[in-house]
């Protein structure tokens, strides 16, 4: 019997694509794609956010130094993935097993250096700014629901965030990288 026919082989390109990654790594690049033009979007979010709380009524130039700080603190993490796009073509080799696993740890590492960068500079900045000129962070708390003194540790925090997501990509990209090496 032949079984090199389509009525064998139709599916084949389809089962290809998921032994070589590529069936995940497309919808990845596609997600990094949309989550670095959200990033963009964010100061756009919370302008209207501070509009709704009447900020800019009685905080113009905290409210504007804010925008400022958050505009720049996005601008970093859609670079960050937008760069990261590059990176996760190269996250797993033709001919290797574990292929998903690489792909997932990036995104990980990536989602980490992201929350990391927003802490730190947007949520750190954010809250020196208020603090200096009102004396105080509870309006920062008020808006997102948590103490505003807390973001005084954003680059602490966000430093954590940053090392603890990378820690646990390593670890997933480490066991990948074992499995494969192994049949070698």
């Amino acid at each position: 019997m032949n079984t090199n026919t389509k009525f064998f082989n139709f599916a084949a390109p389809f089962f290809n694509s998921i032994d070589n990654g590529s069936l995940f790594k497309k919808p990845f690049l596609w997600l990094y794609t949309l989550i670095a033009i959200i990033n963009l979007l964010i100061p756009v979010f919370v302008f209207s956010r501070m509009k709704d709380y009447d900020m800019f009524d009685y905080y113009l130039v905290e409210s504007i130094l804010t925008l400022i700080i958050l505009t720049f603190s996005s601008w970093i993490s859609f670079q960050l993935w937008w760069n990261r796009r590059s990176n996760l073509i190269s996250s797993s080799s033709e001919g290797d097993d574990f292929i998903a696993t690489p792909i997932f740890a990036h995104f990980i590492q990536t989602l980490g250096e992201s929350i990391g960068i927003n802490i730190a500079v947007g949520g750190f900045g954010t809250a020196l700014v208020f603090q200096i000129i009102t004396g105080t962070t509870g309006e920062i708390g008020y808006l997102v629901g948590v103490p505003g003194y807390i973001f005084l540790f954003g680059p602490i925090f966000g430093f954590l965030t940053l090392v603890a997501f990378r820690f646990i990509a390593e670890q997933f990209r480490a066991l990948s990288s074992i499995a494969n090496n192994t049949k070698k």
